[in-house]
């Protein structure tokens, strides 16, 4: 963004740059939604958390029972210590995966923060685009993928239309992370003299940025959605194979005749 400076600062060389003042502008509000990465991120290390309390719990209780069962030298307590043995090593083993998929979700969580912050998951906003105004559809437009975010480029340079520009550019301003205070608030403000093609420049570098931002949002959503996944299936495998060993039917003592 140091570039992008130094390339506008010598595009817009004149006076009235020289007395440009930055003054206070109102935020514009980040577009919200319910199902955006964060919170998924969020509700991954909630249902992590929880498995991990419950097997251990179940751990605690096996071990319990082993201990019961080793002075025990009947065949029924022997087969009894064999299962039990058998359900503690799966227990260590999917506790164990828990705890490298926790590392994984908080090395994800750590990389996803400082580069979207607020930036939200695009997929559940689409179904409300109708809803939005248009700057808010043309965010839309802009994150969804290169080809989109050139249409909307592509009508705004055709017509010319230095207020849709504006608009637009207010919003990337306020939520790139390239850039800070004290060179949002030049940006915002530049003169009324500046001319459409500069201006038109500027919209240009920060939409590319915020495309950029989108695509990788969505593929690190993706990436939890499938550790999420993951974690579901050895969640229910695990459950079922649990469930499974309860209700055997305890083996049949042999009758030995007289």
């Amino acid at each position: 963004m140091r570039m992008l400076l130094v390339i506008l600062i010598f595009l817009f060389a004149c006076p009235a740059f020289s007395q440009a003042q930055v003054k206070a502008t109102k935020k514009h509000p980040v577009l919200t939604e319910s199902t955006g990465t964060a919170q998924i991120i969020r509700q991954s290390e909630i249902t992590l958390q929880e498995h991990q309390q419950a097997l251990e719990l179940e751990k605690r209780e096996t071990e319990k029972k082993l201990k019961r069962l080793s002075s025990k030298k009947q065949k029924s307590a022997q087969a009894n210590q064999e299962k039990l043995k058998s359900r503690l090593k799966t227990l260590e083993a999917t506790l164990k995966s828990i705890k490298r998929e926790q590392k994984k979700l908080a090395t994800i969580k750590n990389e996803y923060q400082p580069k979207f912050g607020s930036l939200l998951s695009i997929q559940a906003r689409d179904k409300e685009v109708k809803k939005q105004s248009l700057t808010q559809r043309d965010i839309i437009a802009i994150e969804i993928s290169e080809p989109s975010k050139n249409a909307v480029m592509a009508e705004i340079a055709s017509n010319n239309d230095d207020k849709r520009l504006a608009q637009i550019v207010k919003v990337l301003i306020d939520h790139t992370k390239t850039m800070d205070a004290s060179e949002k608030g030049y940006w915002r403000n530049l003169p009324p003299s500046t001319p459409f093609e500069h201006r038109f420049r500027l919209l240009e570098i920060l939409a590319t940025e915020r495309q950029k931002l989108a695509t990788l949002e969505r593929a690190c959503k993706a990436e939890v959605e499938q550790l999420n996944k993951h974690h579901a299936t050895e969640w229910e495998r695990l459950r079922a194979k649990g469930a499974s060993d309860k209700k055997a039917p305890p083996p049949k003592r042999k009758r030995h005749r007289p």
